[in-house]
């Protein structure tokens, strides 16, 4: 619980840095639901979690769509943002909804994370409005693998 809480504090610190630094406005939208619900996460009660894992799908549905209109110049970028964000998104609902097998769909994570990786080592400087939303799903994408939270 207290790598949760660690990982927590530095994603929420990087997104309030990106947020000073983008210039588009769906980026800074995305980076302040996730600033919110990393805030939310912090806070033990029940309710606060439901308001958190509801801004994080709602971010995650923003960078799906982020991903299908704003990213012009690459089939893999577009297929990174979006397999990144729609498998944690599915993900989520079947946790939502007690089924089976959502162990093995967080693992698949891995794939899109690597390619996350793959974007900050190729494209350094001309993702610069994504890769601050990236990071952050990715990390949460790792805390789910891991299952540390």
């Amino acid at each position: 619980m207290l790598v949760f809480r660690i990982i927590i504090v530095l994603t929420c610190m990087y997104a309030l840095y990106n947020i000073l630094r983008v210039d588009d406005l769906l980026s800074k939208i995305i980076l302040g639901l996730q600033v919110l619900f990393m805030g939310l996460l912090v806070f033990e009660s029940p309710m606060t979690k439901t308001i958190s894992f509801i801004l994080y799908s709602i971010s995650l549905i923003l960078i799906i769509i982020y991903g299908m209109t704003k990213i012009d110049d690459g089939i893999l970028k577009k297929l990174i943002m979006i397999s990144l964000a729609g498998i944690l998104l599915i993900n989520n609902i079947i946790s939502v909804l007690h089924m089976p097998k959502v162990m093995i769909l967080s693992k698949l994570a891995v794939l899109p994370i690597a390619g996350v990786a793959y974007l900050s080592y190729k494209y350094p400087t001309s993702m610069r409005n994504e890769f601050g939303f990236l990071v952050i799903t990715s990390a949460f994408a790792l805390i789910n693998i891991l299952s540390l939270s």
